[in-house]
């Protein structure tokens, strides 16, 4: 491998996807802008799959954990295992696939913008031209919402699955929230990120990741929890309003699980507690 053209590490996380993982590997081997460091964290996937990594990327630190902590505590313990202290730390979920001049890029925004405290890339569907983030807004009653449209509006919000932050800034506010779990995490931080710099979405780096909905319990209750965590109290009302309402619906349709999931994710929301109940990742459906 090449000298580091630019001082970044990487932590990329993994959780039981197969192989594909080694395709996000492969992606970040063809950076123009070659990373310090590689640090690979298995959150306790008991799958076998990186047990390769030695021999596909030898470069990579592997580092294994004892039980699924979630993608916040794991992305912290990737970061924290990075040892050569880069200035800057990309963070990478196991699917995500950038074009060779991503990471250079991002960086190239860090040299022209030093507000900026963290950034992300356009992220399009896999083997599409179709960008479905140019990071999020969030609305008048507390939702997210992707911008689909690069020069629309500034991000409020960036997207976990990649984001490059200037380390120092990241430790100013504490890395990522262990209190989210899973979900929210990033709109969480970007919040946080804004009161010590700017953040942004580099529309010509660009990367690959298929979107997915949220787990209906996630969803609810770290909504509930980020608006709780920063005092926004319309946002909190309204959100809470809105899922008192879906409860209603849910109800009203038969729908006794989901109101159920969605009633325990209210009251976690409030009181921090997090449910261990194995219909969490409970998924919407149509009506």
């Amino acid at each position: 491998m090449s000298k580091p053209t630019h001082d970044y590490g990487v932590v990329v996380l993994y959780y039981r996807l197969g192989d594909r993982v080694f395709d996000t590997l492969e992606a970040l081997s063809r950076q123009t802008s070659v990373p310090a460091q590689v640090v690979v964290v298995d959150n306790a996937s008991g799958d076998g799959v990186l047990d390769e990594l030695p021999a596909r990327f030898p470069s990579a630190r592997l580092v294994t954990l004892q039980e699924n902590i979630g993608y916040s505590a794991a992305m912290n313990a990737g970061a924290d295992a990075l040892d050569l202290a880069p200035a800057n730390v990309l963070f990478l979920t196991h699917e995500v696939l950038m074009r060779p001049e991503c990471v250079r890029n991002l960086l190239a925004a860090f040299d022209t913008d030093p507000t900026l405290g963290m950034v992300g890339p356009a992220l399009k569907l896999h083997g599409t031209d179709q960008a479905w983030s140019y990071g999020g807004i969030v609305d008048r009653f507390g939702e997210v919402r992707h911008i689909t449209d690069a020069g629309a509006q500034q991000a409020e919000w960036l997207d976990g699955a990649c984001l490059l932050a200037r380390r120092h800034q990241l430790t100013s506010v504490g890395g990522f929230d262990t209190d989210y779990f899973l979900y929210w995490e990033d709109v969480d931080l970007s919040l946080r990120f804004a009161r010590v710099g700017a953040i942004g979405c580099v529309p010509d780096a660009v990367a690959y990741q298929d979107t997915a909905t949220a787990p209906i319990y996630f969803r609810t209750r770290n909504q509930i929890l980020c608006w709780r965590k920063h005092r926004r109290h319309w946002f909190l009302a309204a959100s809470s309003a809105k899922a008192f309402a879906k409860v209603a619906i849910d109800l009203g349709h038969g729908r006794h699980l989901y109101a159920f999931v969605r009633l325990r994710a209210l009251l976690d929301g409030f009181t921090g507690n997090l449910s261990t109940n194995r219909n969490r990742m409970l998924r919407e459906t149509m009506i």
